[in-house]
């Protein structure tokens, strides 16, 4: 400042006017406030310094919510199903690209949990089990009721997300009727869910409570993950065993607890995030996987090109007429051709007789109804009522002398239903179910019990044919002129067919088994 100043000195003495002090302070008012004004004005300074982050912080989250919400739009364009009659015979290759897109919505805590999962699995040894947790899906041979298939392993999403919030190592085991693997096994990069041998063989692994409702499971995963003891202290259940049988399967409750992703963004529901985790977590086993592409062969069905019936002829009961039975099939029938005129079928039962009718109405109709190849296609002196019923896993008592294929037929038609592009369903599980797996079907309203029982716009193509209260009449619907559609066996042979057959099978629902 010295150098500044000392002119102004100079000058005075040399007869200039003095400056005044109003002067000064015009001469020295960049230098000196520059300097001093962070000092002199501190709360100013600060105000001022803030709202300018403020600023800048908004424009910027502004710009990125505007990018986001075109990036979501060109998603959901990308990932929406157009399952209109009109578009009904896409090629495979748009089939993989939506599949693609959707596997990128998996939620950040699924996909962390199994990797963690896949590393503790990777440590876990005879030495040091008694320090991990554990979660179990279990039904073991002495278990008096464990539901059908659906009861039990519907649960998934909502089970996956309890073990991720007590830091538990969920595994699954069963007994009956057969060990779970003989049916499904964990894919080739999944999530191994099985016991291994040496593990089981620890009484005190065996040991601990056991939950058959959500709010038991969660009690109980609430205190063990809040709990101070050590997970060696006896008094600490370092097992939790899941039995959990639910009406809507932990549907409402994970919805609730969906993390928001964004202001306006929340993670997938239970009903989009299914078919994702269903891929991460099961495949089918090689025998049921060998007869899933045989059956693919012989029907000529290409994935995601048809639609497919499920009538439970026999729930709650063990027998029914055999009239009601075969009004309720071509009433199935009939709303299957609601969803999409002129077919194909996939027709799935309870009840042999069941599908016979389907099969019979349909050649009357001139649609093909395939079923799996094992059941009659025409009446014979009805023969098919007294066939053997496909064998229900939790009707099947103890004395029962079963294998493990004779239920094979339950896991083949459930992949039948999960690759079909429609389903139409009744009572029971099982149909809606296939819906959740399926990558094609729309699964939003798969366990929606409004009063609106067909939806088949763009996205949404299901229809609930029976219901408690009674049957929902559909009338015929004859194929619109000028569409072409696939009837399957007659052009089985084709080779682009079979090529579309593979490519919808082994690329969208099916992975190589995980190496024992």
């Amino acid at each position: 400042m010295t150098r500044i100043i000392q002119p102004y000195r100079r000058e005075n003495k040399q007869g200039r006017r003095k400056p005044t002090q109003q002067r000064r302070r015009q001469k020295w008012n960049y230098y000196y406030y520059s300097s001093l004004y962070s000092h002199k004005f501190p709360a100013i300074s600060r105000l001022v310094a803030v709202a300018l982050i403020v600023v800048v912080v908004v424009t910027t989250r502004f710009l990125l919510l505007t990018n986001d919400a075109d990036l979501a739009s060109q998603q959901t364009q990308v990932t929406s199903l157009d399952v209109a009659t009109t578009h009904h015979n896409k090629n495979n290759s748009n089939n993989n690209n939506m599949h693609d897109a959707i596997l990128l919505q998996m939620p950040d805590w699924m996909d962390k949990y199994f990797v963690w999962h896949r590393q503790q699995r990777r440590e876990l040894t005879v030495a040091n089990w008694k320090d991990y947790k554990y979660l179990m899906m279990q039904c073991l041979p002495g278990s008096k009721k464990c539901g059908g298939t659906a009861d039990r392993l519907k649960p998934l999403p909502m089970v996956l997300r309890l073990a991720y919030q007590s830091q538990r190592i969920l595994m699954i085991k069963w007994g009956r009727p057969a060990e779970l693997e003989a049916y499904l096994v964990p894919p080739k990069n999944g999530m191994d869910w099985r016991v291994p041998a040496w593990l089981w063989n620890q009484k005190e692994f065996r040991q601990g409570p056991r939950a058959t409702n959500l709010e038991e499971l969660m009690n109980l995963i609430l205190w063990t993950n809040n709990s101070n003891h050590h997970p060696n202290n006896d008094d600490f259940p370092r097992m939790v065993k899941s039995r959990v049988q639910s009406h809507d399967h932990g549907m409402t409750l994970y919805n609730i607890q969906r993390e928001r992703i964004s202001n306006e963004k929340y993670e997938p529901t239970f009903q989009e995030v299914y078919h994702l985790c269903w891929r991460k977590v099961f495949t089918p086993s090689v025998p049921v996987a060998k007869i899933i592409q045989q059956q693919l062969r012989t029907t000529g069905l290409i994935p995601g090109q048809y639609v497919g019936i499920h009538v439970r002829a026999l729930y709650a009961v063990t027998e029914r007429d055999a009239a009601t039975i075969s009004a309720w099939s071509r009433n199935a029938v009939n709303c299957a051709s609601q969803l999409v005129p002129g077919g194909p079928y996939y027709m799935s039962s309870d009840s042999n007789h069941a599908i016979s009718v389907a099969k019979i109405y349909g050649h009357e109709k001139s649609v093909m109804v395939a079923a799996r190849s094992s059941i009659p296609t025409h009446h014979n002196n009805n023969d098919s009522l007294v066939l053997q019923q496909p064998l229900h896993l939790d009707k099947t008592t103890h004395s029962a002398r079963t294998l493990p294929s004779d239920f094979y037929d339950t896991f083949v038609d459930l992949y039948f239903l999960a690759m079909s592009r429609c389903v139409t369903y009744n009572m029971g599980g099982f149909g809606t179910w296939a819906l959740l797996i399926s990558p094609y079907a729309n699964r939003n309203d798969s366990n929606n019990n409004n009063n609106n029982k067909s939806n088949t716009s763009a996205g949404a193509c299901s229809l609930q044919h029976h219901e408690a209260s009674g049957m929902h009449k559909c009338d015929w619907v004859n194929r619109a002129d000028g569409i072409d559609r696939n009837t399957g066996i007659s052009s089985a042979d084709v080779p682009e067919k079979q090529t579309k057959i593979t490519d919808g099978w082994t690329k969208v629902m099916y992975d190589p088994p995980m190496v024992p």
